[in-house]
């Protein structure tokens, strides 16, 4: 299934069809700029990108173009709750066994048993923050441990 498709299927859109754009003519949209700028020092260094965070920049770059370009609509159910306990558990130790960053929403997704989307929606409502900023935090706490405890 094509990532926009998925995407909206995932979170209980309708079919996204085709986007409501006229090809070959250029649509200044200063949102995919931005996220087209976010990405720019991922392409610069590949090495050194955190695969969560380019995972997040295109779960953000797919709702904005379904929204805006696309006659998909969300359905009127409320989606409720977070992670259960099991799954919080086995995503957070996925990913501080992976304090590099090597680990995708796919792959974090696939543990819990989710979609991407709805993940990163459950974690967000069961940490408060979204998955790339609690990495970004175990990593700071993991490097003032090392400072603190390193001779």
């Amino acid at each position: 299934m094509p990532p926009l498709q998925q995407f909206s299927s995932d979170n209980g859109l309708g079919t996204v069809g085709n986007l409501e754009m006229e090809l070959g003519r250029a649509i200044p949209d200063p949102i995919v700029e931005h996220l087209g700028h976010c990405l720019l020092p991922a392409i610069e260094h590949p090495k050194q990108t955190n695969g969560l965070f380019v995972d997040y920049i295109a779960l953000a770059l797919y709702a904005h173009l379904v929204h805006s370009y696309s006659s998909a609509r969300a359905s009127q159910t409320v989606v409720r709750g977070g992670l259960a306990p099991w799954q919080y558990r086995r995503v957070t130790e996925l990913m501080a066994a992976n304090l590099d960053g090597d680990v995708s929403l796919t792959q974090l997704a696939a543990a819990s048993g989710l979609s991407a989307s709805y993940f990163t929606r459950a974690f967000r409502r069961s940490t408060g923050v979204p998955p790339h900023r609690w990495l970004m935090q175990r990593r700071i706490d993991k490097a003032k441990d090392l400072l603190r405890n390193s001779g």
